[in-house]
This record gives C-alpha cells, sequence and structure tokens, in this order.
C-alpha cells in the first residue's frame, strides 16, 4: 500500500483547519492549547485528565461491557473495556452517525485514525490507549444515514438506500430495519455482482442489516465484525445506564442553560471575528426523546424552559429538578455542543479524532468545557483520504492533470485537454488568428478614416463580428475534436467521478463497503498498521492510498 500526501490547503479546506495543522498560534488559542501532534502532549494530557472527575472507573467498565454486549465483541474489545478501570488507561475517540452499511468512507477513516493512534500511543509511551468509537444513536436525520454508495461497472456512482418517510424524526438508536434494508441489499449485489467474491465479502459484513433487528445493534456488530480485532470499543449515550451516570451533567446543563448559551456565544463571537463560525448557537442545547413526535427540541428562551408533556414554562433550575426528581435522564438528548461535554465526563478521554467540520464546531466550546471545569481533549483530524485504483492512475497518467485538477467540472478538463494536450493547438491557433486580425485592422484604421471618417466606427464594428465568428469556430472546432476524442473524454470523465464524485472528495460519497469489496479487509488492517507508525504525519494530510 502506498500513500502518497496531499496538502490540504489545494483542496479548498477552510482556513481555521488549515491554520490549525500548521499549528498557527491563533488558531490554536481557541482550543486547549497543547500541539496535539507531539506523543508529549497526551502524557500532558492523561496527567490532567486524571485528576478531573467523572464517572469513576469500575461503573465505565461495567457500563461499557452491558452496552457493548449486544455487538458481539471479541476478545480484544473486552480486553480493553476492563483495561479502563486502571488509572492508566485512556481513551481516544471519534464517532458518527450510524449511516446503512456503514455509509462513507470517512467513517472508516475515522475508525482507523482512532485505533492507529491508540496503538501508537500505546507503544510510544507508559498509557494504555483505547480506541473508541461514539455511536450517534441519539441523532434524528434519517434522510442522512439511509443510503450507501457504490460505483457501477462504468464508473457511475448509485444509491443504495431505504426510504424515510417512516422513520422521519426518531433517533437512530431506538430504529428497528424494515424490509426495505433487503431491497437496499438487492440493489448493492446487483451493483457489485450478487455472484461475485466481492459481494460474497461484503454480504458477511452486512449480514446483521436485517428487518426486525435494531437499527443500532446491525451497525455496531458490522464495525465489530471490520475492527473488533484491534480492540475498538463501542460507546453511546441513548442508553439508560449511562444516562444516569451523566447525570450530574445533565442536570447542571439544565439548572445553567442561560450561562452556557452566553458562553457559547461569546466564545462564537470570538472565533468569528477570525474564522468561519461552523455551528449556529441556540439557547436550547437539548432534545427530549418523544414515543409519537420523536426527538423534539426543548424550547429554552428567556431562562424558560417547556417541557413537552408538561403545560406552562418552568425555570432553568425548576426544569433540572423536575428532571431529576422524576428521573428522566433517559429522555434527555444532546445537541452538538453538548454531546463532546458528556463523553469528557463519561471517558477518561485524552483526544477526539474528527474532521474539518467537527474540529471548527470545537472552537467554538473551549468556554464550555471550562465551565464544566473539564479538560479541553486534544483535537486531531481524521485521515482524509483517495483510493486510487491501478486502473484509474493508469489513465490519469494518459490524461496528464493532477489529481487536485479533478476537482473541476468534468466538462472544464474536457476542454482543456483538447486545447492542451490533444494536439491540435486550438487555442493557440485562434489566439494567433485573433493578433493578425488586430494587427492587420490597426494598420488599415488610418487609411480607412482618411478615405471617410464615418467608416472609422463601421470598420471597427467588423473587426467585432469576425472576432465572434472566430470565436464560434474556435468552439465548434473544440466540439469536432471531442468527438473524435471521445475514448479520451470518457476517461476524464471516469476519473473525475472515481476522484471527486459529485463534485466532491470521494471520502464523502463512495460507501466504505464498496472500498472493502474492491480491496478486502485487508486494505483496512493493513491501513492501520501503516499509519501506526507515523500517525500525525498522516493526519496533516490528505493521502491518495494506492493498495
Amino acid at each position: 500500500m502506498d500513500c502518497t500526501p496531499v496538502n490540504y490547503s489545494e483542496l479548498g479546506f477552510s482556513r481555521l483547519f488549515t491554520d490549525y495543522l500548521n499549528e498557527n498560534e491563533e488558531a490554536h488559542s481557541f482550543y486547549n492549547g497543547r500541539s496535539p501532534f507531539q506523543v508529549g502532549s497526551f502524557l500532558k494530557q492523561a496527567k490532567a485528565r486524571g485528576i478531573q472527575s467523572g464517572v469513576g472507573r469500575e461503573e465505565l467498565s461495567d457500563l461499557l461491557m452491558k452496552f457493548n454486549a449486544p455487538f458481539n465483541p471479541g476478545e480484544e474489545s473486552i480486553r480493553n473495556i476492563l483495561a479502563l478501570k486502571d488509572k492508566d488507561t485512556f481513551t481516544v475517540v471519534t464517532g458518527q452517525q450510524l449511516c446503512l452499511f456503514g455509509g462513507p468512507l470517512y467513517t472508516l477513516y475515522k475508525t482507523v485514525s482512532a485505533i492507529a493512534l491508540a496503538k501508537h500511543l500505546s507503544e510510544k509511551t507508559s498509557l494504555k490507549v483505547v480506541p473508541v468509537f461514539w455511536l450517534a444513536d441519539e441523532d434524528h436525520d434519517f434522510e442522512e444515514i439511509s443510503f450507501t454508495n457504490a460505483f457501477s461497472k462504468d464508473h457511475e456512482l448509485i444509491k443504495a438506500g431505504i426510504p424515510s418517510t417512516a422513520f422521519e424524526g426518531h433517533s437512530a438508536g431506538r430504529l428497528q430495519i424494515d424490509e426495505h434494508t433487503e431491497q437496499a441489499k438487492s440493489l448493492l449485489a446487483e451493483i457489485l455482482g450478487a455472484s461475485s467474491d466481492q459481494f460474497k465479502e461484503v454480504n458477511k459484513l452486512i449480514s446483521d442489516w436485517t428487518p426486525g433487528a435494531k437499527w443500532r445493534t446491525s451497525f455496531g456488530r458490522m464495525m465489530m465484525k471490520l475492527f473488533g480485532s484491534h480492540g475498538l470499543v463501542l460507546a453511546g449515550s441513548d442508553d439508560s445506564g449511562i444516562k444516569n451516570a451523566l447525570s450530574p451533567v445533565l442536570k447542571k446543563s439544565i439548572a445553567e442553560a442561560a450561562q452556557i448559551y452566553d458562553k457559547l456565544e461569546s466564545q462564537s463571537s470570538a472565533v468569528g471575528d477570525k474564522y468561519h463560525v461552523q455551528a449556529v448557537v441556540s439557547e436550547s442545547q437539548f432534545f427530549w426523546h418523544d414515543e409519537k413526535e420523536g426527538r423534539v427540541k426543548i424550547p429554552f428562551e428567556s431562562g424558560k424552559c417547556k417541557l413537552p408533556g408538561l403545560t406552562g414554562s418552568l425555570s432553568d433550575i425548576d426544569a433540572s429538578e423536575y428532571i431529576s426528581e422524576h428521573g428522566l435522564w433517559e429522555k434527555l438528548s444532546p445537541n452538538v455542543f453538548m454531546r463532546p461535554v458528556l463523553q469528557e465526563y463519561l471517558l477518561p478521554n485524552l483526544a477526539y479524532i474528527g474532521g474539518g467540520a467537527e474540529l471548527a464546531y470545537h472552537a467554538q466550546m473551549k468556554s464550555l468545557f471550562a465551565h464544566f471545569e473539564m479538560e479541553m481533549p486534544l483535537l486531531l483530524p481524521r485521515l482524509g483520504a483517495t483510493v486510487l485504483d491501478y486502473g484509474t492512475k493508469r489513465v490519469m497518467k494518459e490524461a496528464g492533470f493532477p489529481f487536485t485538477d479533478y476537482k473541476r467540472p468534468v466538462r472544464e478538463l474536457q476542454r482543456d485537454w483538447v486545447t492542451e494536450f490533444a494536439g491540435y493547438e486550438v487555442n493557440e491557433t485562434f489566439e494567433k488568428w485573433e493578433r493578425e486580425l488586430q494587427k492587420l485592422f490597426a494598420e488599415k484604421e488610418p487609411y480607412i478614416s482618411d478615405l471617410d471618417k464615418s467608416l472609422g466606427k463601421s470598420a471597427k464594428s467588423t473587426q467585432v463580428r469576425i472576432e465572434h465568428e472566430l470565436e464560434s469556430l474556435r468552439k465548434k472546432m473544440i466540439r469536432s475534436v471531442k468527438n473524435r476524442e471521445e475514448v479520451q473524454m470518457s476517461r476524464i470523465r471516469r476519473i473525475g467521478n472515481t476522484l471527486f464524485p459529485n463534485g466532491v472528495l470521494q471520502e464523502r460519497e463512495v460507501g466504505f463497503v464498496f472500498v472493502i469489496a474492491a480491496h478486502g479487509r485487508v486494505f483496512s488492517d493493513s491501513l492501520v498498521n501503516i499509519m501506526a507508525e507515523e500517525p500525525f504525519r498522516f493526519m496533516k494530510a490528505h493521502q491518495i492510498i494506492e493498495p
């Protein structure tokens, strides 16, 4: 497996993200101040994290053992859960929505990043570090998780998904899979070839996605099949035992909702003075699980809270007491800002690994962690990568464009290939004609004006018409060359679809089961082992991977 780095600045990533990777002091001021790309920072983080209050080690291990039981964890995962009882064992966390069949490639890359970093730190320090994948089991945007994409033989991206209307509004962790999943499997089989070795490999991986099964259980079992041998531990917040363990933070969050809002607003404003603000801050940081309505936002306004099922509004403190008195912690569901806080309270965590957007909204949270007297975790970018198969690499060489050029629309690349690489020199020829035309009219303009001054404007008009006709002829010639070079045009279209499907990075559109189908489970295992040697180097640049 060969990996070639590409600078993120060449791929259009945000200035905050690229500044953070370059360890710009201004960018890092919005985080905890320690470099996330040095092993020593993790040792300091562990020391600071060790004196922070949170869920007790014995209780945490018991909670995670129960939480992971439905996912059929292997020996390595169980060993890691038990290891968390020890005060010198810590975690690195990543997470993602529970997408159908695992969702896009970046889910795989996030998991690989956490495992590789945990392995590296365990080998290079005296710490035991456990990789944790946080299941976003309380998210309720079903449209985002209801499909996966795979390439057809013609390198066209095809969606294998299920209708979202039946599940609208309900959190993913509470959903049950219906018969539509079998239809999605059938479409995946059609794309990959039902009798092919590729589909057989994928079918083993997604065999737990069956009607009647819980969505969370199916996702979790798939992750354990792929990463259990690396000791991956799964966690999530839609669990009664875990919610009760998190009750001190939840109670404080509701009782001090107005203070939390002010601090988020202030921090976000400071970020906004320098960079783009990723997430919108609202007065309410929580949702409510309603059996009929699904996951609904709890209205907070001017220090008053309206809990579903109650008439009238309560003060923040009274709402907190009411939830506590009736043991309704399981009803509460965190938003994008509160989820990291709950993770830090539950787990002895050193770092969170996420994409550019996640790193960006964490910049808005520095004062929030301080409010809860918590150490802000180190923030690291997940592995970003594009898989380049041999066939695509070969036709890329023939086309002549570098990887980053394929961010552009395919039609522009086809046009440029015709004019620059096809040997017809269309643009050069027409530019020469235009210069000659301009020279000719410039030379004859005095002669025409001397004969009749009124003919000067007519001459200029004639020149413009001829230039327009030449431009029209140039476009016709390019179309003609395109038609004659349709094979090459198809190749450029194939490369563009493969590297930047729908105009975005491959990792955001292509389902990771497609890559497992093409390259086997050895792909993820090899990636873990290679990245574990130098995780920070892999994290600081986008990688072109040649399996």
